[in-house]
C-alpha cells in the first residue's frame, strides 16, 4: 500500500486522491511547444482516411513537459525505462520562487527527503512566441543541496534547471540518480504540499520522455 498521505511531520497513511481535484501541470503538446535552441521543433500533421483520423508527430524525446533521464548526460546513468514508480507518483512541495537565480537559500529548512520538489517561477509566466534566455534556473549549490538532503525527484517551468551554457545542476541530480522534470505549468498554483503523478513514456532505452503531470492537493 503506498504511504505517501500527510506531508511532512505527519502521520502517513494510505494514499487517497480525489480525481475532481487533481491539476493538470502539463503543456499541451501543440502550436506554443518550445524547444531548446537548436532542438528539432515539434512538428505535427494530420490525416484522415477511410473516416480514421491519425497525427503524426516528429519530436525529440525532450519535447513539451518532459522527464530527463540520467542517462541524458551521464554515461551509464539509468534509461527513462529504468526509472522506478516511487519516483514517478510520490510526495511533493511546491516552492515559489523569485528572481533570475534560485540559490541554496530558498531551500533551507524545507524538507526535501524523499520528495519530489517543484519550482514555480516566472518561466510559467514567460511569452511562448520564442526561447526567452532569461529564464530563472538553479544554481549548482541549489543542486547540491537537493542531492545530499534527498529528494527524489526536482520540476521547473522552463526548458532547463541550468542557466543557458550551463550543465553543473543537470550533473549534480542525474549524476545522483535524481529524473528533472522540465516545462511544466505551474502558474496559479499554491505553494505547498502535494502528490506528484508524473508518468513519462515507456521509451525502451531512452534519455528522456514527453510526461503527464499531475497534482493532487493534500486534505
Amino acid at each position: 500500500m503506498n504511504h505517501l498521505r500527510g506531508g511532512p511531520g505527519k502521520t502517513p497513511g494510505p494514499l487517497c486522491l480525489d480525481p475532481r481535484k487533481l491539476l493538470d501541470i502539463t503543456r499541451p503538446l501543440g502550436g506554443d511547444t518550445l524547444a531548446w535552441p537548436g532542438a528539432p521543433p515539434l512538428s505535427m500533421s494530420r490525416s484522415r482516411e477511410g473516416g480514421w483520423r491519425v497525427t503524426t508527430l516528429r519530436m525529440t524525446s525532450h519535447t513539451g513537459t518532459h522527464m530527463d533521464a540520467p542517462a541524458h548526460l551521464i554515461d551509464d546513468g539509468a534509461t527513462i525505462d529504468a526509472i522506478a514508480p516511487s519516483r514517478l507518483v510520490l510526495p511533493a512541495t511546491l516552492l515559489h520562487c523569485g528572481g533570475a537565480v534560485i540559490g541554496a537559500d530558498r531551500l533551507e529548512g524545507v524538507d526535501v527527503a524523499g520528495r519530489a520538489v517543484l519550482l514555480r517561477t516566472r518561466g510559467s509566466e514567460l511569452p511562448r512566441d520564442g526561447f526567452s534566455r532569461d529564464y530563472p534556473y538553479l544554481e549548482p549549490a541549489a543542486a547540491e543541496l537537493l542531492r545530499d538532503r534527498g529528494a527524489m525527484l526536482l520540476g521547473i517551468d522552463y526548458l532547463s534547471v541550468d542557466e543557458p551554457a550551463g550543465s553543473d545542476s543537470h550533473r549534480t541530480l542525474l549524476g545522483a540518480g535524481v529524473p528533472i522534470v522540465e516545462d511544466l505549468f505551474l502558474e496559479g498554483v499554491e505553494e505547498g504540499d502535494y502528490v506528484l503523478i508524473c508518468l513519462p513514456l515507456l521509451i525502451s532505452m531512452g534519455d528522456g520522455a514527453p510526461v503527464r503531470a499531475l497534482l493532487a492537493p493534500l486534505e
